[in-house]
């Protein structure tokens, strides 16, 4: 449930379409679909740039959630550690696993590593992402719901 003093504001904070979720679906499901056990280097490197940018949406959509609940982070693990703490996110451990691998291959690229972060993608934080997103998903039904749908200011 959202604070009374957050509501108003999360009516337009809380996106409808979560843009995360949907720049991470489509190469996951297009590797997943096609089975490509051994992705190209060009294949592999798109997936993971895809989360990436995954990533960077999911914790900073966190952060501003945090600062409407008047929560101060000033880093991705304290924005990750606080949403765990106030039950935003489950899997905190994965959360961090996954920004430790988003810095490894935002700051140098080796094989070896891509290959790792690329099967975590595959099997652990696609689905946190996903998690996140029917998270809000819902948050943004409730306040939907407690105030009736919000009307778009056209002035």
């Amino acid at each position: 449930m959202l604070s009374s003093r957050s509501q108003n504001k999360c009516k337009t904070q809380i996106p409808d379409g979560y843009s995360a979720i949907q720049i991470l679906r489509r190469p996951f499901y297009c590797s997943q679909r096609l089975r490509v056990e051994s992705p190209t280097v060009l294949e592999r490197a798109g997936l993971i740039q895809f989360f990436e940018m995954a990533f960077d949406l999911s914790w900073k959509l966190l952060e501003d959630y945090e600062q409407l609940e008047g929560i101060v982070a000033k880093s991705p693990r304290e924005v990750i550690k606080q949403a765990h703490l106030i039950g935003l996110i489950r899997e905190g451990h994965q959360w961090i696993d996954a920004l430790g691998d988003r810095n490894l291959v935002a700051h140098a690229y080796k094989e070896y590593s891509a290959q790792t972060v690329e099967q975590n993608i595959r099997k652990r934080y696609y689905f946190l992402i996903a998690d996140l997103y029917e998270t809000f998903k819902a948050k943004k039904a409730e306040v939907d719901t407690e105030d009736g749908p919000v009307q778009k200011d056209n002035s």
